[in-house]
């Protein structure tokens, strides 16, 4: 059951056995099937959840459950089903967006936007506001989500990180913290 999508037929049109001409969509509960990497395979499980962003929603986030993960590896890759609710109706069929999988999870740490890092030949390093002076710390970090990263070690809790102008400052700069 559910609404008609698509209809590539017209009334009077020759129909051939094996060709699709109606699809027929159930918009109250859909699901994306993506292919995953070797690499994260592992890391999932059925009955995961699984954060998923649309395009056409940039500021909302929907939660999914995966429903299947294949077994058979393709090209370095493994389909996995996500299932997710459809509650206001307002997800079409077709939609584009990634998925999002929560493959670690560390509590209790510093996370830092990766933009406010700094890396110079072997080294991370970012500036914190010491006495109105930029102060150079090294960091090592550890996962990296893309826009965040963990900081293992380098940071303390209350550290005041500056995170505009930080490539263009020198350890002991004098800096003026700007609210907003």
């Amino acid at each position: 059951s559910g609404i008609v999508g698509s209809l590539t037929i017209k009334e009077h049109d020759m129909a051939f056995s094996g060709q699709s001409y109606v699809t027929v969509v159930n918009g109250d509960a859909l699901e994306v099937e993506i292919n995953v990497s070797e690499s994260v395979i592992s890391q999932i499980n059925k009955g995961d959840e699984v954060t998923i962003e649309l395009n056409s929603f940039p500021d909302e986030e929907f939660t999914g459950i995966i429903d299947g993960v294949s077994q058979a590896a393709g090209t370095r890759t493994n389909p996995v089903v996500v299932k997710f609710d459809n509650i206001d109706d307002k997800i079409k069929s077709g939609m584009f967006g990634k998925c999002i999988f929560k493959t670690n999870k560390i509590e209790d740490c510093i996370v830092i936007s990766t933009e406010a890092i700094i890396e110079d030949a072997d080294e991370k390093f970012v500036f914190v506001e010491e006495n109105n002076k930029a102060k150079k710390v090294v960091i090592e970090t550890g996962i990296n989500t893309g826009n965040k990263v963990e900081v293992i070690s380098g940071l303390n809790v209350g550290d005041k990180l500056i995170v505009k102008g930080q490539n263009y400052l020198d350890d002991g700069d004098s800096v003026r913290v700007v609210e907003g």
